[in-house]
């Protein structure tokens, strides 16, 4: 079963209309079976439900994606809440130049 990501959050969606979001889910679920797609924060409604729309038709769950640890932009969770890396260093947050506490 696979997951498809779409529409990230933090992207300027403006120039496009609810219809083409909605053709582009329907050709991507063409070529590829998916059941479920992870779409990103802070989208307009009307493409959320271009979106909706196209998951009824494939028959797929949508579900919100948001970076809840790593901040996006307009949001920055509090260092203690970074996400440890396998070396057990914080990873770097989203515009974060530095990988130290």
């Amino acid at each position: 079963m696979h997951t498809v990501q779409y529409l990230e959050g933090s992207t300027d969606w403006s120039h496009m209309s609810p219809r083409q979001v909605r053709q582009k889910l329907m050709d991507a679920g063409s070529i590829v079976s998916f059941r479920r797609v992870l779409v990103g924060w802070n989208l307009p409604l009307e493409l959320l439900d271009a979106c909706r729309q196209a998951c009824d038709t494939l028959g797929a769950s949508m579900f919100l994606w948001h970076p809840l640890l790593t901040g996006d932009g307009d949001w920055q969770p509090h260092p203690s809440w970074r996400v440890v890396g396998g070396g057990g260093e914080p990873v770097a947050s989203h515009e974060q130049k530095s990988l130290s506490k």
